[in-house]
């Protein structure tokens, strides 16, 4: 390629490039057309030329069918471009050639040429050394059909092909097409017009190599981890230039026919000029991905053809390093070939010597198809007359007599002159399928006795037979126009199963029309359809080609539509059914109306269009000044006139259910059956079985705003029934319906529970017909909202009890049967339908609480995919004086928004739009509950991904009192099922009683609440879309044999029983339930030698839960859980023993217990069950477990909830005391605050007088370890009014206090005790106050301050808000933004605060947004109408009016790297991106490059859409304090707020008063003040980088470094974190290298221990030869720059002085990275050396 060819690809390119981002940004290419459907899987036989008809389902042709070589898998063809200088190339070319040569003595190099002269000697010697000199056209046009100029465009390939032909002793076999790598140049009309002829010398070629093939995740025989790189991108994907390049196959690397005559040989992405256009020439990562294309290439057992250039974009020693990678791992397994050796070994071995094209360039009659349907390739022939069928066992060849005529016809044009035909159009055989085993059948002449006239025969029994429906076959009749026919007729007609029923119909071309014949009854019948308007088959001049008619199934129906154009009209049809044939009309016109699609053929021969991506497309010599060099118009285009889901323009449409299980990829070894569909079902979001195998669906039908769009109720219950035991429902009753939105449906005795806010109902059907006849209400006050957002659930617990998640809703919750109410904000719920009880649970689960064999119980939300909760929430209410940690715990290594890997087009969004291919609706975390998916799939973690088409899957393991897990081997960057249609909504899965894991499809397009939806856009949509249709789904191990449901009669002790042996968990729920609602006394007996005997766990866990529930269980029984051999029942004995737990011999056993368990998870529910008894006895059990146990967080929590008033002196004693063990510090700490809590004032008087210290001057080490100090804290914390004793000693300590402050110097920590000393004593405190206020000012060291705040918060004084205010000038920002909050917490503090900014004493400007919106949301009316005075207000049309000017104002482009450094200043303490900031808002890690618009609207208007998790509560304590903040954490004894500083604000629920929300977003308004248009496009320039975490490398470890004892910091490159695309760290050289892409930078955290000047210093090395590009280190708001001068080598390390910077104390962030355009790799950066300047 010359330079001129470069800037062409560039100057095409730039169109496309905008949109590049985000077509790389969703990872994730649209599917390919799946055109290869059983009965139309031999259509490409008889169409139009279509070069990419293959494709991943089509029938491979691997390498063993062809290459004649034992052992060898897989060729790999060298195909070097654009040679006109032989001296360059032999100068590239010669290390790769001498390589190969070291193989077998060959250099199997193919040139594409395009000028060269024939008896150069240099070309000679290359031939005599193995290489092929190839095709490239003359003059390389880009692209070659242009200009209007058909003519010109043959020219210049047949020139090419007639010079190669001139190279003495050369076997031009194959053309490559110009610039096929980058632009859209290959066309159909190319190879139907141009190629398949010959030149004016009769020269020909035999193959072409311009199709490019990627490999993708659809594939299930690829391993998924290896199409995906480390930041979740797919690997191949990356590269494909722009998102309308359409010239792809995809998961197809193997040699193809295209139109009967070619050979094509697909060329492998990347190639070089894709790799260098997408991470700088000669980057490492290319050969990396080239290595990896190699592997695949050889587990498909294909062909790689990779496209390099001598041009700077790969080294040659790069290709070695490729070549090396082959023959090291692969041996003999991998052949080089050229493309002429290629063509000999298939013409040789595949096609037994007679190659695509005879002598004259003709066609010879092969044919290459599947006739077992064995997914391979089979050839048929005419000479020699064999039929050749692969036999993929053996790896060999069968053969079986071919006894039909196969060709195309010979057409007399004049007297004397004979034409051969080039079109498919006039060949005599044709193929299809037909039958009930879709077999092969061809329409020909026979072979022996053409006189019969045509023949139908069918492939059966490995042989041709001819079939029996041959007599009723349509005959076919000469040609028409007079012309005559040798040897036979004209196939006039063609195979199509347009149906879509797996059979072909004929269609034959009569005078008028084009009638379609059927098999109907074993004869073919006229169905009375035929195509509309006269469209033809052929041209009726039988020398043209094509009459631009096509068959595609537009609407994914299955079903074969008619889209038709030609030079003078154009027509599209769908197909309507079988008996009307294409009756729907989309659109037709004539060429010139508004509408007219792009003309398929003109002047009756192809005009360059093909199907692909949802579109077609027409490239040719006309196109080239359009965008991307194409003509095209989508499918949803084309049906937008008839969608019936309406208004979804440029959506993709829905599938039928057989198409969308075919589009469903499930991980290897498992396969997915469909259980039910529409009509049957629509929108299932919840379902359960009954014991007598019905299965009951809750359908969210009137999702989401009603079925009229105004709210009105429409979900309904149905019951479906299996009546034929096939394992496929096939009958469906309405049980009820008009409900509003309904989320979850359990069976409970002969009545079925219904979640559907704002009731839990109870429906029974007393007749027997199959509908509710009773429905009522059995729990009242769910709130109600969001729809995706309500209580839901109904798991059954081991406890007899059902579970409930809260929904993110919460609510007041009565229960009708018992009158008792409660709150269930921020907890999930339990009931019991039997007697109305109820009771909040730990967890606040979105959708979906579950639990495993054990009842441990796990949730999640949208981008939380699954907790664990840990402990159980009743207990932690029987000590409410604890702050105790949160109850959930991550499960997953990879927790919150991870990456997840889809395979449908990510679909825009409008809420979380910057979490495309991350966690975003996570729902339905389900644990596997039985083996028959294998023991490996056993307790294995399953959650449902709705918006991005998924299931995913993580294996669990314990740890410690919890759980962890993580991806499955093989799916690191795959999904356990996912699909390629975007309507694909899982939403919830289960174990199912057949041992399988079913999945509810609520099928829509729109999962999203319209909340979320702009207006405008609603309106573009049908947000309804799907609400007809719906499916279930059951994912079984591959081949394994159908499961039946289990039945289970309730009135049968004896299948009770059984069921509770049962392998499969609800089997054994179910079989416990029946037991318990049938109250079967009578199987106490078998219930407890199955807890005694059984081998199997999980039953002895249940019939020791079926036994306390019968409540039968005695104290023998409880001895024998308890000493079981497995842990989980041991827990659960822990959990039936609480009623007993006084009993002495189970006190006895809980002290063995906690002497000998082992298992973390046993320890923590014996922590928790201690509590539930009151004997002393148990309190030192409890005591010396958490002695022996405290350092672990959750033994440490379960183990203080139970303490209480009756033993927490006895805990403090033996805890303090330690018997002699080392105590958790975090454990005394919740000791003493329950002995805040529960101990008298006399009995904390007299153990403080004990540990007082007499002389504060004595005091050795931190006072705040001290127990006496402990304890004080602990009790003002509880506010708990002092004891005398107490009060009197701190009196006496005041003056120590004093003159601990009022020195200059001295011991920080005694100062600190000394502020806490002068702010105890309230009534004192005016003596002391300035003391304490004097500790804020600026000067103050930090600890002091903090401390002083604490002191001031505790205060309701007035005073101490006015002192803060008077030296508000002296303050420090950080310390007024502390202020501040101190001031808005109390409301006379605040109207302190109002009356400072009347006065000027504060500046509005000073109080930072957060403050100010906290103002603007007080209550009072007088400070409210002062405060809009002094802050102004904006109403909703000025705030848009804000954004409006910001989106006018704000460059295109900002800086990433100051956008980061703003982004940590403004958005951190809210928001994350990869580890950077707080996750309070939603995690940034995954922003895609979304619009402008939305990203500004959504931060200078945060208010337009909030969604309930982030809105700002304000909490009211006892004590007259307000914190604001959002809810992180509730449980029954506490809230949790964070604040918008990042801090954590737990609330004890006895010191609440009140919880409000204010109905704003914790964002604040205004930003606008803060960020400049410059700013603000500096952010989101930096989000849209979509910054990742660092890239890992080894001997790479980032961490923060110190200065030295010169006070020097040394930043070396191992310790930096290393982000961009090219960047690398080399061990070997311990440097940073390969920065050869303006995103490369690197960063290093350190502390500078001394403020002052730093001299900056760089240690690096830059090879010469290459352009001098500029360096840049950031440092805080410092930027330091300068040219990287050529060292002597690359090994060559010298010092680069950058300049000086002054830095303060504390911690620092430096970056490094490119300034501009980089045009060869910057520097290898060893070190950098910050040395302080002396004065």
């Amino acid at each position: 390629m010359t330079i001129a060819d470069f800037q062409c690809k560039l100057r095409y390119g730039w169109i496309g490039l905008l949109g590049l981002l985000a077509w790389l940004d969703s990872s994730q290419a649209q599917d390919p057309l799946d055109r290869h459907t059983a009965g139309n899987r031999l259509t490409y036989l008889d169409e139009p030329c279509d070069p990419y008809y293959v494709g991943q389902s089509f029938p491979k042709l691997i390498t063993p069918q062809w290459v004649g070589e034992q052992g060898v898998e897989a060729v790999v063809t060298l195909a070097i471009d654009d040679m006109r200088d032989p001296a360059q190339y032999e100068a590239y070319l010669r290390p790769i050639l001498d390589r190969l040569k070291k193989i077998d003595g060959r250099a199997a190099v193919s040139i594409m040429t395009n000028q060269v002269d024939p008896n150069d000697e240099q070309v000679s010697r290359w031939i005599r050394e193995g290489v092929t000199i190839d095709v490239h056209t003359i003059d390389h046009p880009c692209p070659c059909l242009q200009n209007s100029n058909f003519e010109q465009s043959r020219k210049t390939y047949n020139d090419c092909v007639d010079l190669m032909f001139e190279i003495p002793d050369n076997r031009p076999t194959t053309f490559r097409m110009p610039c096929c790598d980058s632009l859209n140049t290959p066309s159909p009309r190319f190879w139907s017009e141009i190629f398949n002829r010959t030149t004016a010398n009769g020269q020909f070629l035999h193959g072409d190599s311009s199709v490019f093939q990627v490999f993708t995740p659809d594939d299930p025989e690829l391993p998924a981890d290896s199409l995906r790189n480390e930041d979740g991108r797919l690997r191949f994907d990356k590269y494909i230039p722009f998102p309308s390049f359409a010239n792809t196959i995809r998961n197809y690397p193997y040699p193809y026919v295209i139109d009967g005559v070619c050979w094509e040989f697909p060329c492998m992405v990347p190639s070089d000029w894709q790799a260098q256009s997408l991470h700088q020439p000669n980057n490492p990562l290319t050969v990396e991905d080239m290595k990896v294309a190699l592997d695949l290439t050889v587990v498909k057992k294909g062909m790689m053809n990779l496209v390099f250039h001598p041009h700077g974009w790969i080294r040659n020693d790069q290709m070695v390093e490729l070549i090396d990678y082959a023959v090291e791992k692969y041996g003999k397994k991998v052949k080089f070939l050229t493309f002429a050796e290629v063509t000999e070994r298939l013409n040789q071995n595949l096609l037994s010597g007679t190659p695509l094209r005879d002598e004259q360039g003709r066609e010879n009659p092969n044919r290459l198809l599947d006739l077992n349907d064995d997914g391979y390739l089979d050839v048929v022939q005419a000479e020699p007359p064999v039929t050749r069928i692969w036999n993929a066992t053996d790896q060999t060849w069968m053969e079986t007599p071919t006894p039909f005529q196969l060709g195309r016809a010979m057409l007399k044009t004049t007297a004397m002159n004979w034409e051969y035909s080039s079109s498919y159009v006039n060949r005599v055989d044709r193929f299809g399928v037909v039958g009930p085993d879709h077999d092969v059948v061809v329409s020909s002449l026979s072979r022996t006795d053409p006189s019969v006239g045509r023949q139908l025969y069918r492939f059966q029994d490995s042989q041709w037979q001819v079939d029996a429906t041959l007599q009723s076959f349509p005959l076919t009749k000469s040609s028409t126009q007079g012309d005559e026919v040798l040897p036979g007729p004209i196939a006039r007609g063609i195979f199509r199963d347009v149906d879509g029923d797996g059979q072909c119909e004929w269609l034959q071309q009569e005078k008028q029309t084009v009638a379609v014949y059927g098999v109907r009854e074993d004869q073919w019948k006229d169905l009375g359809y035929v195509i509309p308007d006269a469209w033809r088959l052929f041209p009726s001049d039988w020398r043209l080609t094509d009459s631009g008619l096509r068959f595609i199934d537009l609407n994914q129906d299955g079903q074969e539509d008619v889209v038709a154009s030609d030079g003078s009209r154009f027509g599209v049809w769908l197909f309507d059914s079988p008996e009307t044939g294409w009756a729907r009309l989309l659109r037709k016109g004539q060429r010139s109306d508004e509408g007219a699609i792009p003309p398929v053929a003109r002047g009756g021969r192809n005009n360059g269009a093909w199907f692909q991506k949802d579109t077609l497309w027409v490239q040719n010599e006309d196109t080239a000044r359009l965008p991307d060099l194409v003509d095209r118009v989508t499918f949803s285009d084309l049906l937008v006139s008839q969608d019936t889901e309406i208004k979804n323009q440029g959506l993709p449409l829905p599938r039928d259910s057989e198409a969308g299980l075919k589009s469903i990829r499930v991980a290897p070894g498992f396969e997915v059956e469909l259980v039910a569909a529409e009509p049957l079902i629509a929108d299932p979001v919840a379902f359960d079985w009954g014991p007598d195998g019905r299965l009951w669906v809750a359908e969210m039908s009137d999702y989401p705003l009603g079925v009229d769009g105004q709210g009105q109720p429409g979900g309904r219950v149905r019951v479906l029934k299996d009546t034929d035991g096939d394992g496929q429902y096939d009958h469906s009753t309405i049980f009820a319906d008009n409900l509003p939105y309904p989320t979850g449906v359990k069976v409970w005795r002969d009545r079925i529970l219904i979640s559907t806010a704002p009731d839990l109902l109870v429906a029974k059907d007393a007749d027997g017909d199959g509908r509710a006849d009773s429905i009522e209400p059995l729990f009242r006050g769910f709130a109600e909202g969001n729809q995706q957002h309500r209580v839901n659930g109904l798991r059954y617990g081991l406890d007899h009890r059902l579970y409930l998640a809260n929904g993110d809703s919460g609510g007041h919750v009565t229960s009708t049967v018992t009158g008792e109410s409660m709150g269930i904000g921020g907890r999930d719920l339990w009931v019991n339908p039997d007697t109305g009880a109820m009771g909040t649970t730990s967890g606040q689960t979105q959708f979906g609480r579950n639990r495993d064999d054990w009842q441990h119980w796990f949730g999640g939300n949208n981008s939380n995919p699954m907790w664990h909760y840990v402990i159980e929430d009743h207990y932690l209410a029987r000590n409410p004086h604890v702050n105790y940690p949160s109850l959930r715990k991550h499960v997953s290594i990879q927790p919150g928004t991870s990456p997840v890997y889809p395979l449908s087009q990510t679909l825009a969004r409008f809420n979380d739009f910057q979490m495309a291919n991350r966690f975003t609706s996570a729902c339905s975390p389900n644990i596997y509950r039985d083996q028959k998916l294998g023991d490996e799939v056993y307790g294995s973690a399953f959650i449902c991904e709705p918006v991005h088409n998924l299931v995913h899957r993580e294996v669990m393991q314990v740890e410690g009192a919890s759980w962890t897990s993580q991806r499955v081997e093989g799916e690191l960057r795959s999904e356990f099922l996912a699909s390629r249609d975007s309507w694909f909504r899982p939403v919830m899965v289960r174990t199912a009683p057949d041992g399988s894991l079913w999945v509810a499809d609520m099928y829509r397009l729109v999962i999203e609440h319209p909340e979320w939806i702009p207006e405008e856009q609603q309106a573009r949509m049908n947000l309804r879309s799907g609400h007809d249709r719906g499916r279930i789904y059951r994912i079984k191990r591959t081949g394994g044999e159908p499961q039946k449901l289990v039945q289970i009669d309730g009135r049968d002790i004896n299948q009770c029983l059984k069921g509770l042996e049962s392998s499969n968990g609800w089997v054994r729920d179910m079989a416990q339930q029946l037991i318990l609602w049938n109250e079967h006394l009578e199987t106490r007996s078998a219930l407890r030698e199955l807890l005694r005997q059984h081998k199997r766990p999980t039953t002895r866990l249940h019939a020791l839960a079926t036994l306390n529930g019968l409540q039968a269980i005695s104290v023998d029984d409880l001895l024998v859980g308890l000493r079981d051999s497995h842990p989980g029942v041991r827990r659960w004995a822990l959990r039936c023993s609480e009623s007993m737990i006084d009993h002495p011999e189970v006190i006895e056993e809980l002290r063995r217990l906690s002497q000998s368990e082992e298992d973390m998870q046993v320890l923590l529910q014996l922590a928790c069950s201690l509590g539930e008894g009151s004997k002393q006895e148990l309190a030192r059990i409890l005591s010396q477990l958490l002695i022996q146990h405290g350092a672990d967080p959750w033994i440490r929590a379960a183990g203080s909830s139970s303490i209480h008033q009756e033993t927490v002196g006895l805990v403090l004693d033996m805890i303090l005391t330690g018997a002699g063990a080392t105590v958790s510090e975090d454990l005394v700490q919740l000791v003493f605050d329950s002995a805040a809590g529960w101990l008298s004032n006399e009995d904390f008087g007299q153990l403080m007088s004990s540990w007082l210290p007499k002389d504060l001057d004595q005091l050795q080490g931190d006072p705040e370890t001290t127990n006496w100090w402990r304890a004080l804290v602990a009790w003002r914390d509880h506010d708990r009014e002092l004891p005398r004793e107490v009060k009197g000693w701190l009196s006496q300590q005041r003056a120590w206090a004093r003159a601990q402050l009022d020195t200059a110097h001295g011991d920080l920590a005694m100062k600190v005790l000394a502020i806490s000393i002068l702010g105890s004593d309230d009534e004192r405190l005016s003596e002391d106050r300035e003391r304490i206020l004097e500790c804020l000012i600026a000067t103050a060291p930090t600890v002091l301050r903090d401390q002083a705040f604490e002191v001031i918060q505790s205060l309701n004084q007035v005073e101490l808000a006015r002192g803060m205010i008077r030296r508000w000038p002296q303050l420090s920002p950080s310390t007024r933004g502390q202020v501040t909050e101190v001031l808005l917490a109390r409301p006379l503090w605040t109207q302190s605060l109002v009356q400072a900014l009347e006065n000027d004493d504060i500046a509005v400007r000073d109080l930072g947004l957060t403050a100010t919106n906290r103002l603007r949301q007080v209550q009072d009316a007088d400070l409210q109408k002062r405060l809009s005075e002094l802050l102004g207000s904006m109403t909703e049309s000025q705030r848009g009016e804000v954004v409006a000017r910001y989106l006018k104002e704000m460059p295109d482009q900002g800086d990433p790297v100051q956008g980061r450094v703003i982004f940590q200043k403004q958005c951190a303490t809210c928001h994350r991106v990869a580890n950077l900031g707080e996750q309070l808002g939603p995690d940034l890690a995954a922003l895609t490059d979304k619009t402008s618009p939305s990203l500004v609207t959504a931060i200078l208007d945060p208010n337009r859409a909030i969604e309930d998790k982030y809105l700002q509560y304000v909490a009211l304590t006892e004590d007259g304090l307000q914190i604001a903040g959002v809810i992180v954490e509730e449980s029954s004894a506490s809230v949790t707020l964070a604040a918008t500083d990042g801090k954590r604000h737990q609330i004890r629920r006895a010191n609440l008063l009140e919880l409000e929300s204010t109905q704003q977003s914790l964002m604040p308004e205004g930003l606008e003040r803060e960020l400049k248009p410059q700013d603000l496009a500096d952010v989101l320039t930096f989000l849209r980088e979509k910054v990742q975490p660092a890239k890992s490398f080894p001997g790479n470890e980032p961490k923060v470094l110190q200065a030295d004892e010169m006070g020097a910091v040394m930043l070396p490159a191992q310790h930096a974190r290393i982000y961009g695309p090219s960047i690398v760290f080399e061990e070997k050289y311990q440097n940073l290298g390969w920065w050869s892409n303006p995103k490369d930078h690197a960063i290093w955290n350190f502390v500078v221990e001394q403020p002052g000047t730093y001299r900056v210093i760089l240690d690096y090395a830059k090879n010469p030869g290459g352009e001098s590009g500029i360096v840049e280190l950031i440092i805080g708001n410092e930027k330091l720059s300068a040219p990287v001068k050529a060292t002597e080598s690359w090994d060559d390390y010298v010092d680069l002085d950058m300049g000086k910077v002054t830095l303060r104390a504390g911690r620092w962030e430096l970056v490094a990275r490119p300034q501009g355009l980089i045009t060869t790799a910057l520097i290898d950066l060893r070190t950098i050396r910050l040395i302080p300047v002396k004065d």
